[in-house]
């Protein structure tokens, strides 16, 4: 992905190796929310299967306690996980995240990490795909 202006113009950019199977259970070491960057994290969840998919997220906080939302996946479609609305109890926080299929299909995750600054929004940013877990 490219951004800030055109082909020409780019003054950022990011990447990261596909994931070659779905699973049931994932993990993220990295998120952030806010803070003097004003981070903002995105959990993408991609759904190929036939049947929708019923997951949890558990996001863990540096000071040991979690935070867990349910969210339905459809079939054969991407859900866009915007954490720092969608979970503001996150703000300001870095944490980690457990997705579970804990209905459905098996889905694939990968993570978008997005900061400002001098002015700038999403001055620069990274993705990764999520770690398949037992």
């Amino acid at each position: 992905m490219y951004w800030g202006g055109t082909s020409t113009s780019w003054y950022e950019a990011h990447n990261a190796f596909g994931v070659v199977a779905p699973a049931t259970r994932w993990g993220l070491a990295e998120g952030r929310v806010g803070g003097a960057d004003a981070f903002e994290t995105y959990i993408l969840i991609g759904n190929d299967g036939a049947d929708e998919s019923i997951i949890r997220t558990t996001f863990l906080r540096k000071d040991g306690g979690t935070v867990t939302r349910h969210f339905t996946v459809p079939a054969r479609s991407r859900f866009n996980l915007f954490v720092n609305a969608m979970v503001p109890e996150l703000s300001n926080e870095e944490f980690g995240t457990i997705i579970d299929v804990i209905e459905g299909s098996p889905v694939t995750v990968e993570r978008s990490l997005y900061h400002s600054g001098n002015g700038v929004q999403f001055r620069g940013g990274t993705n990764t795909p999520a770690t398949r877990l037992p």
